[in-house]
């Protein structure tokens, strides 16, 4: 069975194996989620400019070089839905057997927040029913999901 948890706070405040996030097919990787990554761990960033270019729903599992964790990065160009995103990273982190806890960042709240929503809370819940969605779907192997948010603006 696959818990799943909304944490306010950090995405370092959470222990977990991988962090599943979406990132933008260009280089506007400096709100949010991909922000922090890219001023605490850079090396995330590097693997992503060196696959580039990017397209929709690109998969890039970046390794941990220090001991943290890992990420998987699915492109998002805003062509796919949520459950579309989640189910790609799911599906990606499972084919990974050491990753049994997943911590996901809520996707579109940061540059493209105006483009597809400002409800924070909405996109929450929509990435809840998408993880969920995918749970029922399948037996997966993940023991743990959180879902981290921040109540901040544009978080």
């Amino acid at each position: 069975m696959t818990d799943i948890e909304f944490f306010e706070g950090e995405i370092s405040d959470v222990s977990s194996d991988v962090l599943i996030t979406t990132i933008h097919p260009t280089d506007g990787w400096f709100g949010g989620t991909n922000g922090d990554l890219h001023r605490y761990a850079s090396e995330f960033h590097r693997a992503a400019t060196a696959a580039k270019p990017l397209v929709g729903g690109q998969v890039l599992f970046v390794p941990a070089a220090k001991p943290r964790f890992d990420v998987i990065f699915v492109v998002d160009d805003l062509s796919l839905s949520i459950d579309e995103l989640v189910a790609i990273g799911l599906r990606e982190a499972e084919q990974h057997d050491d990753l049994h806890t997943v911590t996901f960042s809520v996707f579109r709240t940061g540059v493209t927040a105006g483009i597809h929503s400002e409800r924070n809370l909405s996109l929450r819940l929509e990435l809840a029913a998408a993880v969920s969605d995918f749970i029922d779907a399948n037996t997966p192997r993940i023991t743990h999901i959180a879902i981290v948010y921040s109540e901040k603006k544009g978080s």
